[in-house]
């Protein structure tokens, strides 16, 4: 039962790093399409965040 706690407590750590890459990866992604002249493929979130 321990183990199962460190286990989900080490996965909860590793998600907010995992959020920041993929947003980085969709500002990447957007900014390779406006170089190129194309639509963005990733729009804003909801409340103003950039993606």
């Amino acid at each position: 039962m321990v183990e199962q706690l460190h286990e989900l407590e080490r996965g909860h750590n590793v998600m907010p790093d995992r959020e920041g890459r993929v947003v980085e990866f969709k500002r990447d992604v957007n900014e390779l399409l406006t170089l190129a002249g194309q639509p963005l493929r990733y729009q804003r979130a909801a409340g103003g965040d950039e993606v």
